[in-house]
């Protein structure tokens, strides 16, 4: 399942989800837009390309890039990858 990160207005600990809090990041939200992100087995799922399809994708400059939050971890901006799977259907179509 994809993860979602809810930006909020700064600070180093998360909001607080509680919908009973008073006051708080969630109910002054910051103008900056939420992030879906997602692992390499969200995009193979969202794709349905292998993870090692993608992987050769990205090397050769066909797929979006994932972010690397250290050498073990690569997460991809799910919009960016729902915009590439668009533009795949796109070009099938005009073919």
């Amino acid at each position: 399942m994809p993860l979602e990160f809810l930006t909020y207005g700064g600070g180093s600990s998360p909001p607080n989800l509680n919908p009973n809090h008073k006051g708080g990041p969630l109910h002054h939200p910051s103008n900056k837009p939420s992030i879906r992100v997602g692992k390499i087995r969200d995009v193979a799922h969202l794709t349905k390309l292998a993870p090692s399809t993608i992987r050769a994708k990205v090397r050769v400059g066909d797929f979006p890039a994932p972010a690397r939050l250290s050498y073990k971890i690569a997460i991809w901006n799910l919009d960016a990858v729902e915009s590439w799977l668009l533009s795949q259907f796109d070009r099938a179509v005009t073919q």
